[in-house]
């Protein structure tokens, strides 16, 4: 799933842009992707590079979103309910 103009992520990643203060990936990851990166990233044993790794994405794309989305005002319940009406599904 990739971000369309006008949807839910799109509106999501321009949340996290915040007056340009953060710069996103040019291309931007599928919404699995960012889901799964930022579910890791609150964990305690967190590691950057093993995640990014595992998600088989650049650790510099991890750094951003991760940058981006402590930077936002976004809970992760709020990135979960986004991620659901992206996906068509209701809470």
């Amino acid at each position: 799933m990739h971000c369309r103009p006008g949807g839910g992520l799109a509106r999501l990643l321009n949340a996290f842009k915040q007056k340009g203060k953060v710069s996103l990936p040019q291309r931007p990851l599928p919404a699995n992707k960012i889901r799964q990166l930022l579910h890791f990233a609150v964990d305690d044993d967190f590691n950057k590079t093993e995640t990014a790794k595992r998600l088989g994405i650049a650790r510099s794309s991890a750094t951003k979103y991760i940058k981006a989305f402590n930077s936002s005002t976004l809970t992760l319940t709020d990135l979960e309910n986004v991620f659901m009406k992206v996906l068509g599904r209701t809470t």
